[in-house]
C-alpha cells in the first residue's frame, strides 16, 4: 500500500460505525512492493496465543507481499504491544488498530467486518483478503492456497480448519465418540448432496465447512456481496450465504489449513468454543445446526434440485412456489429473481424447509443408515423413489 499507514487510518475512520472508537494506530512497514495479499485479524485478551500465529504466518508469507491488520477490541491484556513485538521481530508488514466498541456492538462480526473494510479500501481490486484468528496456526501454504484457489475463479475459499493435537488429547473419550459419530453423518450428507444436487466446485468428499478462521476472497467480491455481515455470532456462515445468494463460486480447501485451540472459554458467543463446552458438559448437547434427519435433508435437497433446473431454464418459478404453498406475493418476489441462490433462501425461508430439526449424537445411527439407504437409491439412479419420499406431505 503506499502511503499505507495514513491510508488504511483514513479507511478504518470511514468504516467505523456508531459507538466505535479507535485509540491508537500503529504501522511496522518492511516491504514497498504492492500487497498480493491481505489479512484481516481481529483480536480480544490474545497476549498469549498471537505470537504463535504470528510465526505461522510469517513462514506463510515468504512468497507473498502481504499486509496484516489486526483490530484488537476491548481487551484487557497487552495484545497491542504484543502484535506490534511481533510483528517486528518476525519482519512483517503488520498495522496494529486498538479500538474501544460499544457494548451494543461489541463482538466479533464488528470487529471482522471493520478490519476486512478497511483493507478491502486501501487494497488491489484482485489481491487475496483473508481473515483469520489470533488463536489459529495456518498450514506453512495457506496463503499461497488461497490465492491460487481465487486465482482459478473462486469467489470464496473456505479452509479445513483442526481442532490442534494437544487440545485434542484432553478431551474425553465419550465427547470425542461423539464428535466423530458428527463428521461421519456431515459427510454423508455432502455425499448425497453430490448425487442429488452437484457443485461443480466441490466434488465430493470435501470438508465443507465455513469458519472465520480461515476465509478468502477479493476486495471486488467482497463489495459485490456487501461485506461481512455484522452480527454477534456465527458471522462467517452468514457471510457464505450472501456469496450463495449471488450464485459465485465457493470453493471448500482442503489445502488451505488452520489449526484451531480447543479451548472452552470463547472470546466470542455460539462460537467453537461454546460448542465444545456444551459437548463436554452434555455429549449428547445437539450437533451442527446445518444437519437434519436424513428424509428431511434428502427432501431440501431433491427440492432444491428441481427448482435449480426450472431457473436455469429460465421458466417461472410459480408453480413450484405453489406447490410448497408460498404465499403469492412471496412468489411473485421469488420468480423475479434473477439470482438462483437468492430465489432459493427465499423459498426456504417461506415454506417448510424454513425448519431444521436437530439432532444428537444418539439419534444418528438410525440417521446414518438411512442416508447410507438414500446414498446407494441415488448411485443405482433410483431418484424417482427419492424424489417421491422427499416430496411426500408431511
Amino acid at each position: 500500500m503506499d502511503n499505507g499507514h495514513a491510508r488504511l487510518e483514513l479507511a478504518l475512520q470511514r468504516a467505523m460505525p456508531r459507538g466505535a472508537e479507535l485509540l491508537r494506530i500503529a504501522q511496522i512497514e518492511t516491504k514497498a512492493a504492492s500487497a498480493q495479499a491481505a489479512i484481516a485479524m481481529p483480536a480480544k485478551d490474545e497476549e498469549t496465543t498471537i505470537g504463535a500465529s504470528f510465526r505461522a504466518l510469517a513462514q506463510a508469507e515468504q512468497h507473498t507481499n502481504t499486509d496484516i491488520l489486526v483490530l484488537v477490541n476491548n481487551t484487557s491484556d497487552t495484545t497491542f504491544e504484543s502484535a506490534l513485538w511481533w510483528g517486528a521481530a518476525l519482519g512483517l508488514r503488520l498495522t496494529v488498530a486498538d479500538m474501544r466498541l460499544d457494548a451494543t456492538i461489541a463482538h466479533v462480526g464488528t470487529a471482522r467486518r471493520l478490519a476486512m473494510d478497511a483493507l478491502a479500501d486501501v487494497s488491489r481490486h484482485d489481491a487475496a483478503l483473508i481473515t483469520t484468528d489470533a488463536d489459529s496456526i495456518c498450514a506453512p501454504d495457506w496463503i499461497a492456497a488461497n490465492c491460487a484457489a481465487l486465482q482459478r475463479g473462486a469467489a470464496l475459499v473456505c479452509g479445513r480448519i483442526e481442532i490442534s493435537p494437544e487440545d485434542t488429547a484432553t478431551l474425553a473419550a465419550d465427547v470425542l465418540a461423539a464428535s466423530a459419530v458428527e463428521g461421519h453423518y456431515l459427510a454423508l450428507m455432502r455425499a448425497l448432496e453430490a448425487l442429488v444436487d452437484p457443485d461443480p466446485w466441490n466434488p465430493s468428499p470435501h470438508h465443507g465447512g465455513c469458519n472465520g478462521a480461515s476465509m478468502a476472497t477479493t476486495p471486488a467480491f467482497y463489495r459485490r456481496v456487501g461485506g461481512l455481515p455484522v452480527i454477534p455470532s456465527s458471522e462467517d456462515r452468514a457471510f457464505l450465504q450472501r456469496y450463495r445468494a449471488h450464485d459465485l463460486p465457493i470453493f471448500f480447501s482442503d489445502t488451505a489449513r488452520v489449526v484451531v485451540s480447543g479451548r472452552t472459554a470463547g472470546r466470542a458467543p455460539g462460537g467453537m468454543a461454546e460448542a465444545i463446552a456444551a459437548r463436554i458438559k452434555n455429549p449428547d448437547a445437539p450437533i451442527d445446526s446445518v444437519a437434519e434427519p436424513a428424509n428431511a435433508w434428502s427432501a431440501r435437497l431433491e427440492a432444491r434440485s428441481l427448482a435449480r433446473r426450472i431457473h436455469h431454464r429460465g421458466e417461472s418459478l410459480r408453480r413450484f412456489c405453489d406447490w410448497l404453498r408460498i404465499a403469492p406475493d412471496e412468489a411473485e418476489k421469488i420468480s423475479a429473481s434473477t439470482y438462483f441462490g437468492y430465489a432459493w433462501q427465499q423459498i426456504e425461508a417461506a415454506s417448510r424447509f424454513r425448519i431444521r430439526q436437530q439432532l444428537r449424537p444418539s439419534e444418528l445411527p438410525l440417521e446414518v443408515r438411512r442416508l447410507e439407504k438414500l446414498i446407494a437409491m441415488a448411485r443405482q439412479g433410483q431418484q424417482g423413489q427419492v424424489a417421491r419420499s422427499a416430496f411426500s406431505r408431511p
